[in-house]
Parts: C-alpha cells; structure tokens; sequence
C-alpha cells in the first residue's frame, strides 16, 4: 500500500470541492474560532484570578482585624492563591519571624504561578495554531489556482502570477489572524501588569495588617491545628493508607476467642467451657463502656470525609471536652503518624468550634440591633 498516493489522492479530492471564495470563507471561520479562544483565555487565566482573590482578600483586611478567632476565615481566603504563595505563608506560620514580605517573594510567589506552565504556552500554541492555519490554507490555495490555470492542467507552470494569486487568500487570513493575536497579547499584558499591582498591594497590606508573633504569641500547638493553608499532600497520602490499614485489620475475622477452638481436635475443633468468672468481667466492661467513654476516647465523627458541624450549646461544651482530652493525648502521643491524625482531628474540632463561636456572635447582634 503506498501511503503517499492515498494521501495525494485524499488531497486531490479535497481540494477539487474548493474555490477561493471557500477557501476565504474558512479562514473567516478560523478567525472567528481564534477570537473566541482569545475570550475565553482572557476572562479565565491565574492572572485574572489572582488579581479577584487579592482583591478579596486585601477587603477583608481592611475590614477585619486577624485574631486567633477569625484566622480560620483569613486561611480559608488564602487557600485561593497558588500553592507556591501558600507553601511561603505555611513557613511564615513555622518560624513567626519577621514580617511576610520576607517569605512571600515575587519571584516564587507571583511570576512562577502566573506566567509558568499553560498559561505561558497559550500564546506559543496561537502561533502555532496560526502557523498551521496559513500553511494549510496556502498549499490548498496553490493548488486551486494550478488547477484553474490557462492550461487547464493540473502540472501547471509556476510563474509570478500564479503565485500572487495563490498567495492573496493566505495572506488576508494571515493578517486577520495576526491582528487578533496582537490584540490578545496586548490585553494579556495590560491584565499581568494589573495582577503584579495587586501582588504588592497585598504583600503591604499583610506586612502592615497580620503580624503571626503578635497573634499566637509562642503557643505554636495552637497555630498548627487551626491553619491549613498548606497541606502535605504526601503526609495526607501516607496518613490515608494508615487509616485504611487500621480498618482492614479491625474487619479482619479473628479466630480462636468464641466458644470453639479451630485447632484443637480435627478441623472443627471441639467446644470450651464458658468460664463464669471471665463473662462477668466482660459483662462488666461492655456495661462500663454504654455508660461513658473511657478517658482518652472520642465518640465524634470526625473524618475527613464528614462535615463536622456543631448543633447546639450542649454540643459546643461536648466539642470543647474532646479537644482538650485530644490535646493531652498529643502531649504524650510517640507515634508520628497517630499523632499527626490527632492534630488533623484537633484542627476540624477547633474550625468547628470557631463558625459556631461566629454565629452566635452575629446571632446576638442581630438580637441586641433589633
């Protein structure tokens, strides 16, 4: 089979349904595509995002003073920045020394995320998208005027022309294509400019408004369960297949403890004597448990899978007991892994305990405008 004459062949049959007039008539249609893709690449881009979120977040700073109660609200704020700008913050939660500028950089913060991966390669993919439309364009072109030649054959003679004329549709495609793409890269850079304003904006007003060692103090058990502005997402990975181990190995059927044991006399084995004694003292556990929790131990559903919210006073008191017996198990918790899981459930309780805090304040607000 040989490829070439099928392609050849393909091409001819294409390119004897064209005119010029056609021809025009697709690239108008490429045009129209291409400035649909300038639209949409200009109303949703990370520079047009950033520029919305600090926007965001510089009015919340102005109308808000961060204390420990609303730092929740602030983070939840912050989670809408790059993870790079995210990751900087989360290491000015660690240290608390100095002031953000001097973790939040530009360079990291601001030029990598917003002008790095796709959002750099939109315009290197419109050129070449461009490219490829005219290419296109111009050998079917080259070919609608061989076939229309004086000659009527399609081994036409090459002349001046013949090229000129080839090469008028190409060319009004060519500069209509062109101009949309100027037009894009200027509007691109007018919204980069105005993105790299509100970046500073921001960086001045966290350095003056949110000072991590004047809120927290040296209490760096507290800071580390309310923010989670940055999350290890390999910690998170690790944690979540310990989790799903630990489930696999309560469900696992454990064999040896009822009343028959498997491995004495034949397969069936034979059955055990209940012991009074024994069943006395597990009646007793079981009854001891229905009654209360044991020390150290959380009846709150807490995954992180549930959305934990508090339904009333009675509840928040209930809350408030769990965390402190969470924090004394963190104190003497050796484990890393176990430990960790107890801060992330530490962190949903006190982020549940603060919206409930908040809405009672609007609450009584309301109540006291009234």
């Amino acid at each position: 089979m040989n490829v070439f004459e099928l392609i050849r062949t393909a091409f001819k049959v294409v390119a004897s349904g064209l005119t010029q007039n056609r021809l025009f008539l697709i690239g108008l249609a490429a045009f129209f595509l291409m400035i649909i893709w300038s639209v949409l690449s200009l109303c949703f881009n990370s520079s047009v995002r950033f520029s919305r979120n600090s926007k965001s977040m510089i009015r919340f700073l102005k109308e808000n003073s961060i204390s420990k109660d609303n730092y929740p609200l602030f983070i939840e704020g912050f989670k809408k920045f790059p993870i790079e700008m995210r990751f900087a913050w989360k290491q000015y939660e660690i240290k608390k020394k100095g002031n953000a500028s001097d973790y939040i950089n530009r360079e990291d913060c601001f030029e990598a995320p917003i002008m790095g991966g796709i959002q750099k390669q939109s315009r290197s993919m419109m050129r070449t998208a461009i490219c490829f439309l005219v290419a296109i364009i111009s050998i079917f072109s080259v070919a609608i005027i061989g076939s229309t030649a004086k000659s009527g054959s399609v081994n036409a003679v090459v002349t001046t022309t013949m090229l000129a004329d080839a090469m008028l549709v190409p060319f009004g495609v060519f500069l209509l294509l062109m101009l949309n793409y100027y037009i894009y890269t200027y509007i691109r850079n007018l919204e980069y400019r105005t993105a790299n304003e509100y970046f500073m904006d921001l960086v001045d007003v966290l350095c003056d408004r949110v000072d991590i060692e004047a809120i927290f103090g040296d209490d760096t058990r507290s800071i580390g369960l309310i923010s989670s502005v940055y999350l290890n997402e390999t910690i998170e990975n690790i944690n979540r297949q310990a989790r799903r181990r630990r489930q696999n190995e309560v469900r696992e059927v454990r064999v040896g403890k009822g009343a028959i044991a498997p491995m004495q006399k034949g397969v069936l084995g034979v059955e055990e004597t209940p012991n009074i004694a024994d069943n006395v003292i597990e009646t007793t556990e079981k009854f001891s448990n229905k009654l209360g929790p044991a020390e150290n131990d959380i009846a709150l559903d807490v995954s992180q899978e549930s959305n934990f919210k508090i339904k009333n006073e009675v509840h928040f008191v209930e809350v408030v007991n769990c965390v402190e017996v969470l924090l004394n198990r963190i104190e003497t918790e050796t484990n890393p892994v176990k430990k960790q899981e107890i801060e992330r459930e530490v962190n949903i309780l006190i982020k549940a305990l603060t919206e409930y805090k908040q809405k009672a304040k609007k609450k009584t607000k309301k109540e006291t405008s009234k």
